[in-house]
């Protein structure tokens, strides 16, 4: 069975890489820019949107879309609360790899 493998590379890619990556972009770079042009809420609303808007080819239903909206606002928050990307990418990555764990537990393993 390859599962065991494909597990540990969507742990490593998506639960380490992207929300890395990801902080960096939106919370490190695009959040901060906007900070720099307006107040706190609308710099959070507008980052977790486009950070909504980036995950569209990988969300099934307007839940989902919200869901990832709302990640996008909490991780703003994180950042924005203790000064962190580190917080907020650990925050991420627990999301990500909770997610996947659970996906395979339910699916893949059946």
């Amino acid at each position: 069975s390859y599962w065991p493998f494909t597990l540990g590379v969507s742990l490593i890619t998506l639960g380490l890489l992207a929300p890395f990556n990801e902080e960096v972009i939106f919370r490190g770079i695009l959040f901060q820019s906007l900070r720099n042009q307006m107040s706190v809420v609308p710099a959070i609303a507008i980052s977790a949107l486009i950070f909504g808007m980036m995950h569209m080819d990988s969300i099934n239903s307007w839940v989902h879309f919200v869901a990832v909206i709302l990640m996008g606002c909490i991780t703003c928050i994180i950042f924005f609360r203790t000064g962190s990307l580190t917080n907020a990418c650990i925050f991420h990555a627990s999301g990500n790899s909770t997610g996947i764990v659970l996906v395979y537990i339910f699916y893949v393993w059946n």
